[in-house]
């Protein structure tokens, strides 16, 4: 595809001679001289230049001042390699330091730092003691004694014989005085009066509601009613026993005092549902009365 001329469009007229090719050549030359680094040469000995600024600068953002321009270092390198491009500010003015991008917030130092413990180091649990478990039995035994209240009022009502019957009254209202007891040693050792729920009172309590559905009504009942009872009575002699023992320990002469007087009515009651079981379970049961009875037994003709 061939290009249209332009016919409105002439070339410049040819000179009649042409330069000589041995002045373009000087002239060349003369340009590269200039723009080839010179070597440095050794500094002119002299009074260093002092710090003051040479007159006839103009201040910094005075009118006239000259826009910051970019162009050769005049000095140049040892090795002969052209300068780097350097930025010039306009005279008068100081150089901006642009600090680099850094974090928004400052820095940590040894000041603001958290303590290496509690950078490093865990927090330990605290050591239980002696002093930590007679608490946590206090509030055991606490719970255990309300409940044997309502299970003795419940037994009460269920009793056929009229000696365990009596028994069950009597020891519901002691069970009673029991508990004033136990908030005066939650007193004397300086804690509230709180109850922990007692897993083992409650599988008792539990066992003894089952046997009296299973039982009710039966010559049995009763029997199995002061079983159940002497159990709620170990228990609390051995818890008891331990809490006494504890207070004489950590010093609680008072609180070891009312401890013992309830021990001592619970192993007194205890002895008392032994004797009715003896003479309950003297009685049999009716049915054993009539004998055995086997497959070659005769009927009467």
């Amino acid at each position: 595809m061939t290009r249209r001329r332009d016919p409105g469009r002439t070339r410049p007229p040819l000179p009649d001679t042409l330069p000589d090719r041995d002045a373009v050549e000087r002239a060349l030359e003369t340009v590269l001289d200039r723009l080839r680094p010179k070597p440095a040469g050794p500094k002119p000995a002299g009074p260093k230049p002092s710090g003051l600024k040479p007159s006839g600068l103009k201040p910094a953002g005075s009118a006239g001042s000259e826009p910051a321009r970019v162009g050769l270092g005049r000095k140049s390198r040892s090795d002969g390699t052209a300068p780097e491009l350097r930025k010039v500010p306009p005279q008068g003015e100081d150089i901006v330091r642009i600090r680099p991008a850094g974090p928004a917030f400052p820095v940590r130092t040894p000041r603001n730092r958290l303590r290496p413990s509690m950078e490093t180091e865990t927090p330990m649990a605290k050591q239980k003691t002696l002093h930590d478990a007679f608490y946590e039995t206090l509030k055991d035994v606490y719970y255990a004694e309300k409940q044997s209240v309502k299970a003795l009022k419940k037994s009460a009502k269920s009793a056929e014989h009229a000696e365990l019957r009596q028994a069950f009254e009597t020891h519901a209202e002691e069970s009673a005085q029991q508990v004033e007891r136990l908030t005066q040693v939650f007193e004397i050792i300086g804690k509230p009066a709180r109850a922990k729920t007692c897993e083992a009172m409650q599988g008792i309590v539990s066992e003894m509601e089952e046997d009296l559905e299973d039982f009710e009504g039966s010559p049995a009942a009763d029997a199995v009613l002061a079983a159940c009872a002497q159990a709620v009575e170990h228990y609390e002699i051995s818890r008891y026993g331990t809490l006494k023992t504890w207070a004489g320990q950590l010093g609680y002469g008072e609180a070891a005092k009312l401890l013992d007087e309830t021990l001592q009515e619970e192993k007194k009651t205890d002895a008392l549902l032994s004797k009715i079981a003896e003479s309950i379970n003297a009685a049999g049961d009716p049915e054993d009365a009539e004998g055995p009875k086997g497959k070659g037994s005769k009927k009467a003709a």
